[in-house]
């Protein structure tokens, strides 16, 4: 799943604004267009040579601790940079809003919970599966922590803004996503549940704020972010 992938944030709030203005207006400039496509090329490209086995990949630039970190700020400057409006930036960066404010309580219950992912306690169903190496990931990167499922968190915080023009497309998202990670048997059903509440309600906590989608300012998901690096660094500490 592409949405779980904190490298994401760098071109999913990008084609946001772009569908966003692409809805108001319809004209979106063809830079913009063929430098979204170049950035997701690039991750597109990164992800295949996951797919054909390189866990690499996945564990040193796609999920690591330093993408986690860096890639919505860039995310932010990049929307910033190639938004063809200020509604459409606004739209685009409530998904890193919403992704890093998702991400504490996504956290904090799996570490409640630390329930163990079905491709542990089903070991013997990976073989049905054609892709293999999502379980085979998912047991190394975190094997108990399938409660709730942060893949799911984050394709809800990438589907509220699209809903608000495409909501049709927001749902299918959505549901694909779920989907994928119950088969690939990375996440149960609950899980993928979970997660998808635990982004709604940050989405709720917002809105009661006055910080809707198409409210967002450039600096709400920058101190979003701050906020959560912040509590992984105390959490960190805590545990030494």
């Amino acid at each position: 799943c592409w949405f779980g992938l904190p490298v994401f944030v760098i071109v999913g709030p990008l084609w946001l604004a772009m569908m966003t203005e692409g809805q108001n207006s319809g004209y979106v400039p063809y830079d913009i267009y063929l430098s979204a496509l170049f950035l997701t090329i690039l991750l597109g490209m990164a992800w295949w040579s996951f797919l054909k086995g390189n866990i690499d990949m996945m564990t040193k630039v796609l999920f690591s601790n330093i993408a986690f970190a860096i890639s919505p700020f860039i995310g932010v400057g990049v929307c910033y940079r190639l938004a063809p409006s200020e509604t459409a930036f606004s739209i685009g960066v409530h998904h890193i809003l919403l992704y890093s404010s998702s991400l504490i309580p996504v956290m904090l219950l799996k570490h409640r919970f630390r329930r163990f992912r079905p491709c542990l306690t089903n070991p013997n169903l990976i073989n049905n599966r054609y892709i293999q190496i999502l379980p085979k990931l998912q047991t190394k990167l975190g094997p108990d922590a399938s409660f709730p499922s942060g893949d799911a968190a984050a394709v809800v915080a990438f589907a509220l803004p699209l809903a608000t023009g495409r909501p049709f497309l927001a749902f299918l998202l959505v549901i694909l996503t779920c989907v994928g990670r119950v088969f690939f048997l990375v996440h149960y059903v609950a899980d993928t549940v979970a997660g998808a509440i635990s982004t709604y309600f940050c989405q709720w906590l917002l809105r009661k704020v006055g910080c809707d989608v198409g409210d967002a300012q450039w600096w709400h998901p920058i101190l979003a972010h701050l906020s959560f690096i912040a509590f992984g660094v105390l959490r960190r500490s805590n545990h030494k």
